[in-house]
């Protein structure tokens, strides 16, 4: 009898130690942060971001530290949209089937997003750099019309074996995987 309160005991401490653990990417924001009223704990496919809309593009890729770019991720083929710096959330979407970007994009608007930009992109791959481990991560919202071979490209987030992880390039037109997450702004 002893022996078994002993480890009820142990699982219950045990338990409450693996609970209370905090989310790191709260900590992570509680330091950066002075207003501590903005944190709160998020679901773990929302990534709070700090995003300078007035960063050229080169500089956007550059503080990202990735190990891997594509040359074409340039601010002459993808203009700044916003300015100002801005508190966004993004969510990740994942439809776990193919899918087209016009359906993403259809669906997220439904659901009230707005697909993702370059700059929003850059934030989360900047700050949240783990965040690409598991699955492409692409930003349908800033697509760039190559005029040397008439197809549009959008941002992506990816680790590819061997090379680390890095922002390249991906087709608009292509049918994306079931793995892939879609990164989405609240409208």
């Amino acid at each position: 009898m002893k022996n078994l309160l002993i480890s009820l005991l142990a699982i219950l401490f045990i338990s409450t130690a693996v609970l209370s653990q905090p989310d790191k990417r709260v900590l992570s924001l509680e330091n950066k942060t002075k207003d501590k009223a903005l944190v709160t704990k998020l679901p773990p496919n929302v990534y709070r971001v700090k995003v300078n809309y007035d960063l050229p593009v080169e500089k956007v890729v550059k503080l990202g530290k990735y190990d891997w770019t594509d040359g074409d991720i340039t601010s002459k083929h993808f203009p700044l949209k916003r300015s100002g710096t801005a508190d966004v959330e993004i969510e990740i979407k994942h439809f776990n089937r193919k899918i087209s970007s016009g359906e993403v994009i259809a669906e997220l608007d439904t659901m009230g997003f707005r697909p993702a930009e370059l700059h929003e992109l850059g934030a989360l791959g900047e700050q949240y750099p783990d965040s690409q481990r598991e699955f492409p991560i692409i930003a349908l919202g800033s697509v760039w019309h190559s005029l040397y071979s008439d197809y549009r490209y959008v941002p992506v987030i990816a680790r590819r074996r061997g090379r680390g992880r890095g922002l390249g390039l991906s087709l608009f037109g292509d049918v994306w995987g079931a793995s892939c997450g879609f990164s989405a702004v609240p409208k």
